[in-house]
């Protein structure tokens, strides 16, 4: 089963590049314990040409996306040594 349904009948072939921030915050419960936070904001680019999975023929050239937007979310549990 394809992560995308788009995969099934086609592949890209192409590039990508990004760029993003993150700013985070750490909280101690005590010596030991603590819990920590992030998220991050981000641009990222795709270039790509578009084939018939089958054939490898050619479907579309010069297709491209862009997104900007939230990158990554996280909360973590830490332990001190």
């Amino acid at each position: 089963m394809p992560i995308y349904d788009g995969f099934k009948d086609n592949r890209s072939k192409g590039s990508f590049f990004g760029l993003g921030i993150g700013c985070g915050y750490a909280y101690n419960f005590n010596e030991k314990w603590g819990l920590e936070g992030e998220l991050g904001l981000g641009y990222i680019h795709f270039g790509y040409d578009k084939y018939d999975v089958d054939t490898d023929v050619l479907l579309a050239e010069d297709q491209s996306k862009s997104y900007f937007g939230p990158t990554k979310a996280a909360i973590s549990l830490v332990y001190h040594f």
